[in-house]
């Protein structure tokens, strides 16, 4: 039975202890930079956000090694002119035991759109003696950013194990299908395991065990979570946990060159994001000569998660509000970031009111809400406090909150503005708030009513004119200005004329009138409708418009029976009113004829 030292990767039997323990602290240094290490940026409006992946995390010692890096730019914006360079050979391999084989080391990419990824091939040559060792390959991406003056660079180191090519036996190496863990959350990811030696592996026993703690004490590693807790999948200190499982696994057979991958979850807590971990796995086989253990490492670093500085979006199914009436609509809510808001709490407050908050109730119970009392506001909120426990909310999940508010007749033709706010918790057990203003328009209520109408003349004669005088009222709560009706022809009624009527100004509760006149057709007694199209500006200068439903009473003329007695009956009546006057004015007629008439007389005797 052969056993390989558990010290080192690599390390067998048979070497000093002192020359172990020596050989296992390079091996721990040089994994400081095994990922990429370049730091995760708030999200902003527009970003660039390049990520560097490569096929494979194993090299071969003493062999040329081909490697296929895919950049990509995960930001929301392009990057120009860019330009991917590798290191320079002391900087670029930890350890100067490789070389880039074939060119330079600059990849010109040119313009990288966003969610856009490009390939660069290479070959690297790792000298023998790496075998057993962990080293990294570096490289700069450099840009221009949105604007010509914008540059940047971003720096990334790969880690890769180096397995022995000379290895006659098996030889196992472990790594994640994911090495890019999220905190505060579960990580399903695959413990992929490959045997890079030269025959089978059987009756394979794997057990995955959690880092320890993070923080360097006296005698640990200085790589962040490399002290594991022997004995057992996680220990009280360590920020990871296997969900649903053991961490455990029995393989019957792993042949030469074969990979198997074995599915986990593994829950990162959200204080160990922004580091790097070493997962210590154990490997036992046979190679049906001898009983093999290995102690390797699957590295995996923890994310960086920076929430936005606005996670809620809100909307209003109206922007136009009505002055002098009690207005519904709906306040939309919805969770625009890709992680579960807890306990979300909706305020909203009237214009010309607040939203306030204290630390310590904000803490527990999100936000309280205030709004002027009697007639200090134009804005009442009617049957609600103005604070709504909708619960967690998922990512994308949108919600709709019924409000009625009561707008006064004093703010018609003006803008206002809703403050809505959101309390809530982050999957990190971190409470925020955030408070948006929506706007909205008050408008005034037009309502035309109609007071009286008449007809000049009383007696309509079919196919000739007459005059339709309206005599309407405002009752609405804002002066439509600028006024102009527009009469509409309705069957045998039909407008003399296309002119259009100019009323100007007409204010509230004060009664204007207008004359349209019509043709009559074909038309009998009884009551009639017409139509009159009108337009006006209200006191925001918007541009409205309208219809008038005008009611008509049609009295028709008998041009055969009625016209001439009721002249007779006119004169008669005339005659009688004034009979006194007319015997004066008569008697006054005569008596000077006769006067005249007898002064003649005497002249001619």
């Amino acid at each position: 039975m052969q056993k390989r030292d558990s010290y080192c990767i690599g390390h067998r039997e048979g070497g000093a202890d002192l020359r172990g323990k020596k050989i296992c602290a390079i091996l721990i240094l040089m994994a400081i930079t095994i990922l990429p290490l370049a730091s995760v940026s708030p999200v902003s409006a527009a970003y660039v956000d390049f990520d560097v992946r490569v096929n494979t995390q194993i090299l071969v010692a003493g062999k040329e090694n081909v490697l296929t890096f895919t950049i990509s730019n995960l930001g929301d914006t392009a990057a120009t002119n860019t330009v991917v360079t590798f290191q320079s050979q002391g900087s670029m391999f930890s350890t100067g035991s490789m070389i880039l084989l074939g060119t330079d080391g600059i990849f010109y990419l040119g313009q990288m759109s966003a969610k856009a990824s490009k390939l660069i091939t290479v070959s690297v040559y790792v000298s023998p003696s790496a075998a057993g060792s962990i080293v990294t390959i570096g490289l700069n991406v450099n840009y221009d950013g949105s604007s010509p003056f914008q540059t940047a660079q971003v720096t990334h180191s790969i880690g890769f194990s180096v397995a022995a090519s000379d290895n006659t036996g098996p030889s196992l190496y472990p790594s994640f299908s994911n090495p890019n863990f999220t905190g505060g959350q579960n990580n399903t990811v695959y413990l992929i395991v490959t045997n890079m030696g030269q025959r089978d592996a059987n009756n394979v026993l794997i057990l995955l065990e959690m880092p320890g703690a993070s923080t360097q004490q006296s005698g640990e590693s200085i790589i962040p979570g490399l002290t594991t807790s022997v004995g057992g999948l996680s220990s009280s200190s360590s920020q990871f946990m296997i969900v649903g499982g053991e961490g455990k696994w029995t393989v019957d057979s792993i042949k030469k060159g074969q990979s198997i991958s074995l599915p986990v979850t593994i829950y990162a807590s959200s204080g160990s994001m922004g580091s790097l971990y070493l997962f210590p796995v154990t490997i036992s086989y046979t190679d049906n000569l001898t009983f093999v253990e290995d102690s390797r490492y699957a590295a995996a670093r923890v994310l960086t998660t920076t929430l936005p500085a606005s996670v809620f979006q809100f909307e209003i199914s109206t922007q136009n509000l009505k002055a002098g009436e009690i207005n519904n609509f709906t306040i939309s809510v919805r969770n625009t970031y890709n992680t579960t808001a807890e306990g979300v709490t909706v305020q909203i407050g009237m214009p010309g009111a607040s939203i306030s908050s204290s630390s310590s109730y904000m803490s527990s119970q999100g936000s309280s809400f205030s709004i002027p009392s009697g007639s200090s506001s134009s804005f009442i909120l009617i049957g609600e406090d103005g604070s709504w426990f909708i619960g967690n909310m998922a990512p994308g999940e949108e919600r709709s909150i019924p409000v009625s508010v009561y707008v006064s007749p004093s703010s018609s033709g003006s803008m206002a503005a809703f403050s809505v706010g959101a309390s809530y918790t982050d999957i990190f057990g971190k409470a925020h708030q955030e408070t948006k203003s929506i706007g909205v328009i008050i408008r005034g209520a037009i309502d035309f009513e109609i007071l009286e109408t008449s007809t000049f003349p009383i007696y309509i004669t079919p196919g000739k004119s007459f005059s339709l005088s309206v005599n309407l009222i405002n009752l609405g709560t804002s002066t439509a200005t600028s006024m102009i009706v527009t009469p509409r022809a309705n069957g045998q009624l039909v407008p003399a004329s296309d002119a259009k009527i100019f009323l100007g100004d007409v204010a509230v509760n004060v009664p204007s009138s207008f004359t349209i006149s019509y043709i009559a057709g074909d038309v009998s007694n009884g009551t009639y409708s017409v139509e009159a199209f009108y337009t006006y500006k209200d006191t925001l200068g918007q541009k409205l418009n309208g219809t008038l439903e005008i009611p008509i009473t049609i009295r028709v003329a008998n041009t055969t029976s009625t016209t001439t007695p009721t002249q007779t009956s006119g004169y008669l009546n005339l005659i009688i009113a004034f009979w006194p006057y007319i015997v004066v004015v008569a008697g006054l007629i005569i008596a000077i004829f006769i006067f005249r008439h007898y002064r003649n007389s005497r002249s001619s005797a």
